[in-house]
């Protein structure tokens, strides 16, 4: 038999159940919309095309990959990059003023979102530091003379080196 305290302990216990289950309804379709930015389309004379080579070694433990790598960008803040060991694409990343997106095509991932990257990965930093602009911790940059560089995360071991067309 139910007292009314049990009455009212069970209905905040489902009040509850409800509340949590609707806020995880919720951030799953948060999670799946904001997953869903629209890919850069490359083209017109605003664009601005480099190719190059670069090897990638993505943590300490991994060995070095090297491939062809081409960067577009219009304008500081609009760019994307595509790394790639023929016939694979290995990485693709963009960012824009409000949203970033880094795929990982042979492994069928990605990530996307608004706002500043993490800096889990370095493929969203990479522009800044070939400009000149100064990139968060734990990222370091280095420009030499000939003009190769050398883009490393220092906490993840993670590295990019290269060089661009001018």
């Amino acid at each position: 038999m139910l007292t009314p305290s049990m009455g009212r302990s069970t209905s905040r216990a489902t009040c509850r159940l409800a509340a949590v289950l609707l806020a995880g309804c919720w951030l799953f379709i948060a999670g799946c919309t904001t997953s869903r930015i629209p890919r850069l389309t490359v083209g017109g004379p605003e664009w601005s095309i480099r190719e190059g080579q670069a090897t990638w070694r993505f943590s300490r433990d991994r060995p070095e990959l090297g491939g062809e790598l081409i960067f577009a960008s219009k304008g500081p803040e609009t760019w994307t990059i595509n790394f790639s060991k023929t016939p694979l694409p290995l990485i693709n990343a963009q960012r824009t003023a409000t949203n970033w997106l880094v795929e990982f095509p042979a492994r069928k991932m990605s990530f996307g979102g608004s706002g500043t990257p993490p800096t889990r990965f370095g493929w969203l930093y990479l522009p800044e530091a070939l400009s000149g602009k100064s990139v968060p911790e734990p990222f370091h940059f280095e420009q030499a003379p000939d003009g190769n560089w050398r883009f490393e995360n220092r906490r993840s071991g993670e590295i990019i080196t290269g060089y661009l067309s001018p």
